[in-house]
């Protein structure tokens, strides 16, 4: 074969392969939730215990440990007209959810997000719980209103992107209704570009089976709290709520540091896959490389 028909032949192979042409594998780091299927989380665990692929190709597992809590997390609650009857319910979970992170040696910076009608930044990013509590105690239904699910969550990712310094791996916890109209025309994928551009991971607390009647609403809590590396935890009962944000908060706080070698390659990879080989537990990990 001529010299020039094999070089183009080596390099697309090495494409469609996945195979490097230049350098090392490079470190790249994952932030995985493990739990049980009650939602406790899983200690100790190590290298041994999970699996990485991009594209479906093997990654090697080179380190694994406890991962810091996430620098920032913006608390999004529905007080929409469905919310009329539970708003003390709500100030209860979303309070003790707070205390939890305030217990922490370095506790997040903390906002208070409401989108019943258009999404209010009641408490803005600070690591003063006196202020945000008092956002909590303010927290009141507004009569005859929607929601505006999707809208909060892409106006919160885009605020995550102004701040500074940059944060690190940070969360947006979202209690939802099912009951509520929701009023948002957003798609499903413009609300994932905006978490995937902020780096942040999305957690909701549904109180119903989850996303009621608004398809898009349902892809956002199903498909994409999945891919950005968070959960869905739903309660069919407002006596629910506690528990199903405390496993949310064991879920974020217990997460490890996963990091593997990814080979420097022509083209990126587009798809992440975390798993545990003890196929009982659940995981809670990115889907996108998002670099």
């Amino acid at each position: 074969m001529p010299r020039a028909a094999w070089s183009a032949f080596a390099v697309a192979f090495a494409i469609a392969s996945g195979v490097a042409l230049y350098g090392q594998a490079r470190e790249r780091h994952v932030y995985v939730g493990v739990t049980t299927s009650n939602g406790a989380p899983v200690p100790n665990l190590g290298v041994a215990d999970f699996t990485v692929r991009e594209d479906d190709r093997p990654r090697e597992v080179l380190r694994v440990a406890p991962a810091p809590p996430p620098s920032h997390i913006a608390i999004l609650v529905d007080t929409s007209a469905a919310s009329q009857n539970i708003i003390p319910s709500i100030r209860d979970a979303v309070s003790r959810f707070v205390q939890t992170l305030s217990t922490l040696d370095t506790p997040p910076s903390l906002s208070i997000v409401t989108f019943g009608e258009r999404p209010t930044v009641e408490s803005p990013f600070t690591t003063s719980l006196p202020l945000t509590a008092r956002a909590i105690v303010m927290l009141n239904a507004r009569p005859n209103s929607g929601a505006y699910f999707l809208d909060a969550v892409l106006e919160t990712a885009d605020a995550l992107k102004k701040q500074d310094p940059k944060p690190m791996q940070p969360a947006i916890v979202a209690l939802t209704i099912d009951a509520t109209e929701e009023f948002s025309t957003l798609r499903a994928e413009i609300v994932a570009d905006a978490l995937k551009a902020s780096g942040a991971s999305l957690w909701t607390v549904s109180l119903g089976a989850g996303g009621g009647d608004h398809r898009e609403r349902a892809r956002v809590i199903g498909d994409v709290t999945r891919d950005s590396g968070g959960m869905n935890r739903s309660t069919l009962a407002e006596t629910g709520l506690d528990a199903a944000f405390n496993v949310v908060a064991s879920a974020i706080l217990g997460r490890y540091d996963v990091v593997y070698g990814r080979p420097d390659a022509l083209l990126p990879p587009s798809r992440l896959n975390v798993e545990v080989r003890n196929r009982a537990l659940r995981v809670s990990a990115p889907r996108w490389t998002g670099q």
